[in-house]
């Protein structure tokens, strides 16, 4: 019969901005068992709220504990799946996705993204989500549908690899940030 399974983040639990397949697993599944994943937003400290008591506690001991890595990822795991070896197929189906967080963030960094040159200058917003009516409230008034999708998403690398950053996606998976990775997707 499958188990259900729940990882909340912690220092224990979380690491920053990288995979690597020496880490060692947070938790041990057979295949077909359930698990609930914990997840802290990526980011800085200095991109979180600045009301500091809206950040949970736990985000600011991952950042004092743990050793960041080359990306900017918060990433919950590893699992181990039992039996599993390299070069099997492994099946993760995304149920649902739940905000835990009443805020989100948006940054423009110098010389980033698509169009760097219509962007010259840092910014970095607050920005309030209505959790109830599934909104974020933009500070020039408009409302915009939250629809929250899968970014960090991956197996381990091979080991001849070793660590690597989480922000470019590769055959391992990672940093997917699609739109499409919606509750009844399959990866």
């Amino acid at each position: 019969m499958p188990e259900n399974h729940e990882i909340m983040f912690s220092p224990e639990t979380v690491h920053i901005g990288f995979y690597d397949p020496a880490l060692p697993p947070v938790l041990r599944i057979d295949s077909g068992d359930r698990v609930t994943v914990h997840c802290l937003p990526a980011g800085e400290p200095g991109d979180m709220h600045p009301d500091r008591s809206k950040v949970f506690p736990e985000q600011w001991e991952v950042y004092e504990k743990c050793e960041q890595g080359p990306g900017p990822h918060l990433m919950t795991g590893p699992i181990y799946v039992n039996g599993a070896e390299p070069g099997d197929t492994l099946e993760v189906r995304i149920l649902e996705y739940k905000l835990n967080q009443d805020w989100g963030w948006n940054l423009i960094l110098p010389l980033y993204g698509t169009l760097p040159e219509d962007f010259p200058n840092l910014r970095r917003l607050h920005i309030p989500l209505d959790l109830e009516a599934m909104v974020a409230e933009l500070p020039w008034g408009m409302k915009v549908p939250l629809s929250p999708f899968m970014g960090q998403l991956g197996v381990a690398p091979p080991p001849s690899y070793g660590r690597i950053s989480s922000f470019e996606p590769r055959e391992h998976g990672g940093n997917f940030d699609n739109k499409d990775l919606l509750p009844g997707a399959t990866v």
